[in-house]
């Protein structure tokens, strides 16, 4: 089931319980997008590229991170390419010698989750950004006096343990890591099939 923006911040606040008040929505939303970002498991996305005769290269789309494969529509002869940046590159001198085009597979970063957009990922890999959002909470409050007091105050505890919180903040991170690496990863990058 993909996560919506509130069932992260019910979640979030299930963990912390009081301590909530601590940080914004915004911080725990951010924390979580930020936890994709680190999870190294990239968006796959098709996209339609065209190229006209005697064309030498093909600006490929903005969000592209990472070569899939590339099809060359029917009726087309294949040619040599590579891609180079954010760029495919024909390598004959002279360009594409006819008008084409192809469907190319490509990695992007996940969207962020938003009010409007639910998480995309896995439960599994759900649950490892909200052990970086956890992560990311403990670390924020013992990176400054004033969180720390305000959490103190939050939980009713002034005398509230600086290594207990660590402890708190390396183990939610070690579960980040643990189900970052249990998951799969990405294919090796092909960085020229033409």
């Amino acid at each position: 089931m993909a996560m919506t923006q509130a069932q992260i911040l019910i979640d979030f606040e299930e963990e912390v319980g009081e301590a909530f008040g601590a940080v914004s929505d915004a911080d725990v939303i951010r924390w979580f997008n930020l936890g994709q970002s680190r999870l190294r498991r990239k968006y796959e996305k098709v996209a339609e590229i065209v190229w006209t005769a005697a064309l030498r290269s093909v600006a490929l789309p903005t969000d592209y991170l990472g070569f899939g494969r590339l099809t060359v529509n029917a009726g087309i002869s294949p040619e040599p390419w590579y891609v180079f940046g954010d760029t495919l590159i024909l390598q004959d001198p002279g360009g594409a010698s006819s008008a084409g085009g192809a469907r190319l597979h490509y990695y992007s970063e996940w969207p962020n989750v938003t009010a409007a957009a639910p998480s995309q990922l896995t439960t599994v890999e759900d649950q490892a950004c909200m052990n970086f959002a956890l992560h990311r909470f403990f670390k924020k409050l013992l990176s400054n006096h004033s969180h720390y007091a305000r959490f103190a105050a939050l939980v009713g505890q002034e005398t509230m343990e600086r290594e207990w919180m660590k402890q708190e903040s390396d183990r939610y991170y070690q579960d980040f890591l643990d189900a970052r690496d249990d998951t799969p990863s990405l294919p090796p990058a092909f960085f020229y099939e033409g």
